[in-house]
């Protein structure tokens, strides 16, 4: 099921190429530390490359790369996949901000808290903080 117009455009478009086929997986997420993320969706491989510009501002530059009878001769189905990874950018953007902005306020308090994480979807970035926090040298008297 789609959750947007855009997403059902993408869908019928995929449906269509594969002549009432669905494919057979939605989406596959490789991330790379430090700040690259591999997509491998229906028909195109997204690559992003997270950029930092300050504590507080992220570039992000966002690759696509299709199988050259995608690109070449089904430049609507390559629209409608763009459109739908936009919509997503920028429901994730919002949600970024206003994730930035709690941190900020925990920060003023002097606080850290870590999660709520969405099990099961999220329990690669759960393992990677853990990771992360055990990496992390914590002074004497500290709170983690």
């Amino acid at each position: 099921r789609s959750g947007s117009p855009t997403y059902a455009k993408w869908q019928e478009k995929l449906l269509q190429f594969g002549n009432g086929t669905p494919p057979k997986y939605g989406a596959i997420w490789l991330t790379l530390y430090p700040n690259i993320m591999v997509e491998w969706y229906p028909h195109v491989l997204v690559v992003s490359t997270l950029w930092p510009n300050g504590p507080q501002k992220t570039t992000n530059v966002v690759e696509f790369y299709y199988p050259e009878e995608i690109a070449l001769f089904e430049r609507e189905m390559v629209e409608a996949e763009r459109a739908a990874y936009m919509e997503t950018c920028i429901e994730d953007d919002e949600i970024a901000l206003r994730m930035d902005a709690g941190r900020r306020i925990l920060m003023d308090r002097g606080t850290s808290e870590v999660g709520p994480y969405q099990s099961p979807m999220e329990d690669g970035m759960q393992h990677f903080h853990e990771w992360y926090r055990s990496q992390l040298e914590v002074p004497p008297g500290a709170k983690e």
